[in-house]
């Protein structure tokens, strides 16, 4: 099974993954990407507007997709 590894990125530095997670494709990498940026930004936001990425890759370095989020809050007049 390949293993994924899932670097996290806000707007100050990239945070690699070291450990890397086995999963059966790259459809699954693209699922646990989603659901851990998700985690990850719900955790960090403090109500600014801020982006956030997953750049996922292989045991070899190649980089197989990003996953970005932006959060804006527009507050209403």
């Amino acid at each position: 099974m390949p293993r994924y590894f899932f670097d996290f990125a806000d707007a100050n530095d990239v945070y690699p993954d070291d450990q890397g997670t086995d999963l059966p494709d790259v459809e699954a990498a693209k699922v646990e990407a989603a659901k851990a940026l998700a985690a990850i930004v719900k955790d960090k936001a403090d109500g600014s507007a801020q982006d956030f990425a997953m750049i996922v890759r292989t045991e070899t370095g190649e980089v197989l997709l990003h996953a970005r989020i932006r959060l804006e809050i527009d507050m209403a007049h």
